[in-house]
């Protein structure tokens, strides 16, 4: 066990040491990028060198290295490979690089890397992934609709496909949170009702969406198919009705009473 403890700290001590002595070091930073169709990509990668060692040139690459798109130099014009992508743009400067494909497609996507080479000849290479941002597909619910008053109902909202779907749920037109008696979790594609009873009978939707579009589904719970709902039909408590009832009473009597008097006075 001490052995192995020893072998983690040397490897630890090693790459620590490794990225300090590097002489090109490229900053931490996501490696994997979403892009929407015929918008601008931009890719930017900031690094520091050695003190008396200055950047010379960064080329960007495409398929896994397999076909240079540009070479950009310091204070120099840029030397395209890629005559396609010439309406790009690629900035070189003394700490960061970026690369901008302007009207980026669908084709684009891929494995992308950057190659730095600095004036003292040393090489550091950075690899990237550019994806496509999908929009959010039509969405489905999954549900047991056979369930009873009391019982816990479950809701599952599924798409096939999306970029960073936001979830939400929707009862007649107003949003659903966590309460005493709904949960929304995974991220908001659950839906879970407790103790199911005639409150919760009505219209509800999943809505999706992201930065490209919306989605929804709809689905009911209503009172053509299930008792639960039928229960929350409107019933004038007895003790109503009693005072209702008392009314008619002293309305029939105060007009058989009114009859009586007029023929009374009469004869």
């Amino acid at each position: 066990m001490e052995d192995g403890s020893r072998v983690f700290r040397l490897l630890l001590v090693f790459v620590f040491f490794t990225w300090v002595l590097a002489p090109i070091r490229v900053g931490t930073g996501p490696t994997e990028f979403y892009f929407i169709p015929g918008y601008n990509f931009t890719l930017i990668v900031k690094f520091t060198l050695e003190p008396k060692d200055t950047i010379y040139s960064g080329t960007w690459k495409k398929d896994n290295g397999r076909r240079e798109i540009v070479e950009c130099q310091l204070h120099q014009k840029n030397s395209w490979r890629d005559t396609t992508k010439e309406q790009g743009n690629c900035v070189l400067q003394e700490a960061n690089i970026s690369l901008t494909l302007r009207n980026f497609l669908p084709e684009d996507v891929g494995n992308y890397s950057l190659e730095l080479v600095s004036e003292a000849g040393e090489t550091e290479n950075v690899q990237f992934t550019a994806k496509l941002y999908e929009s959010v597909s039509t969405p489905s619910i999954e549900w047991n609709e056979q369930f009873n008053k009391g019982s816990n109902q479950t809701f599952i909202c599924k798409i096939e496909k999306g970029t960073y779907p936001q979830f939400n749920w929707e009862k007649d037109g107003e949003t659903l949170t966590n309460d005493s008696r709904h949960s929304i979790s995974e991220n908001g594609i659950i839906l879970t009702i407790t103790h199911i009873n005639e409150s919760d009978c009505g219209f509800y939707k999943c809505v999706i969406k992201n930065d490209r579009n919306q989605e929804e589904k709809q689905f009911n719970i209503t009172n053509e198919k299930y008792k639960l709902c039928q229960e929350d039909t409107y019933h004038v408590p007895s003790n109503v009705c009693c005072i209702i009832g008392l009314l008619v009473l002293c309305l029939i009597g105060c007009a058989v009473w009114k009859i009586r008097k007029c023929k009374s006075s009469q004869s």
